[in-house]
C-alpha cells in the first residue's frame, strides 16, 4: 500500500475513533470540532509506522480504554481468524520479523491498531496484499518471538521479544562464507561458495536431531550476504562460538601439491586466561583433521579478516580443503566428505563446551 493512502486511511482511522469516545475533547462549536481535526489530520500524516503505535498506545492510555499488559505488544485478531492462523517470520540476520494476519479487511491496521511499547523497534511498516495484512518489524538486534493469548481474550495476541541468552544456555553462529555473486575461490569451475555450503547444510541436518544447542546459520542458500551481517548475526545472538567455513586455492604451478586443513583466529581476542578464539580454533583443527585424514596445516592469525576481528565471541574461520589440490577437491564435492566435516565441525563445538572457553 502506498505511503499517502496509509496516511490517509490512519487519519480516517483516527476521526471515527475521536468522533466515538465521548468526553475526550470538549469543544464549543461545530467550528471548533472541524478545526481540531484539520489539525489532528496534519499531525497524523507527517507520522510513521513507529511513531503511530506511540500515539494511539498514548492515546488509549490518556483515556483508559485498555488494561495495562506487560509483554511489549498487543495485536487485535479480526473476526473469525484465532492466533493460530496468524504467521510470524522471523529473519534473523536481517534483524526483521513479519507477522501475517489473515484478513480481507484493507482497513484491518487502522480498525484495529496495534499497541505497546517500541523499545526493541527500529522500523515498523504495515500493508495489506494477497488477503493478509502483513505487519513488518525492524528491530535493533536478534531477538526472538513469545507470543500468549489469554484465557478469555482469545481476540488478541501478546508479543515479546527476547534475547536468545534468555531462553537458550548454549548458542553457535554458523557462516557459509561466500554466496550469491561472491563466488569465492573457483577452481576447474567449481565454486567455493558451493563447497562452502554443502558442508553447512550437513551440520543443520545433523544439528536438527538434538535440541542443547541452539543453532543460527548466516545462510542456508545461494544468496549475497554481507561481511557486517554475518558478524552481526554473531554479536546480536550473543553467540558462545563462531565458525566461518570455507576452503583454499593456490594460484602458482606446484599449487596442486598443496594439500590440507588450516583454521584462522583472532589472536587478538581479549580473555583473562588464554585466547578462547587460538583454542577453539585447535579444536576445530584437531577434529578436521581427524575426521578428514588430512593434512594438518596448522593456525593462522586471522585478524585482518573483518568478521575474525569483529567477533566478540571465539572465532574459527575453518579452511577445510585446498580447491587448488585435484584429488583434495574431488573429495570436497563428496556428500561423504562434507558430512565428515560437518560431524569434525559438530565435535568441536561439543569439545569447546566441555572444556569451557
Amino acid at each position: 500500500m502506498e505511503p499517502a493512502k496509509v496516511k490517509r486511511l490512519v487519519v480516517l482511522a483516527v476521526l471515527i475513533a475521536v468522533a466515538g469516545v465521548g468526553g475526550m475533547c470538549v469543544m464549543g462549536s461545530t467550528h471548533d470540532k472541524l478545526v481540531a481535526m484539520r489539525q489532528e489530520k496534519e499531525k497524523l500524516e507527517q507520522m510513521d509506522g513507529l511513531e503511530l503505535l506511540q500515539y494511539y498506545t498514548n492515546e488509549i492510555k490518556k483515556n483508559k480504554e485498555v488494561s495495562e499488559f506487560e509483554q511489549q505488544l498487543r495485536m487485535e485478531l479480526p473476526t473469525g481468524v484465532s492466533a493460530e492462523d496468524v504467521q510470524f517470520d522471523n529473519d534473523y540476520l536481517n534483524r526483521v520479523i513479519e507477522i501475517k494476519i489473515p484478513t480481507t479487511d484493507a482497513d484491518y491496521f487502522y480498525h484495529y491498531p496495534m499497541l505497546g511499547k517500541p523499545d526493541y523497534i527500529e522500523n515498523l511498516s504495515f500493508s495489506v496484499e494477497d488477503g493478509y495484512a502483513i505487519l513488518t518489524l525492524s528491530l535493533n538486534s536478534v531477538y526472538e518471538i513469545e507470543t500468549e493469548v489469554k484465557e478469555g481474550h482469545e481476540e488478541y495476541i501478546y508479543i515479546d521479544f527476547v534475547k536468545p541468552s534468555e531462553i537458550y544456555d548454549k548458542i553457535v553462529v554458523i557462516d557459509a562464507g561466500h554466496g550469491g555473486s561472491d563466488s569465492g575461490a573457483t577452481f576447474d569451475e567449481v565454486e567455493e561458495k558451493e563447497i562452502n555450503l554443502g558442508i553447512l547444510k550437513e551440520i543443520k541436518k545433523q544439528m536438527e536431531k538434538q535440541d542443547e544447542i541452539k543453532v543460527y546459520y548466516t545462510r542456508t542458500t545461494d544468496e549475497n550476504v554481507t561481511l557486517s551481517q554475518r558478524v552481526e548475526l554473531a554479536n546480536g545472538a550473543d553467540a558462545d562460538y563462531f565458525i566461518s567455513i570455507h576452503n583454499n586455492t593456490l594460484s602458482y604451478d606446484s599449487a596442486d601439491y598443496v594439500n590440507g586443513t588450516q583454521v584462522l583466529y583472532n589472536e587478538q581476542y581479549e580473555d583473562d586466561a588464554q585466547n578462547a578464539s587460538k583454542e577453539f580454533a585447535q579444536l576445530c583443527l584437531d577434529e578436521l583433521t581427524s575426521q578428514l585424514g588430512s593434512q594438518n596445516q596448522g593456525l593462522e592469525e586471522g585478524s585482518n579478516i573483518y568478521i575474525v576481528r569483529n567477533s566478540d565471541c571465539p572465532v574459527a574461520l575453518v579452511e577445510v580443503g585446498f580447491m587448488s589440490n585435484s584429488s583434495e577437491l574431488a573429495r570436497l564435492q563428496t556428500k561423504s566428505y562434507q558430512k565428515k566435516a560437518a560431524k569434525a565441525i559438530i565435535n568441536a563445538i561439543e569439545d569447546a563446551y566441555d572444556k569451557g572457553l
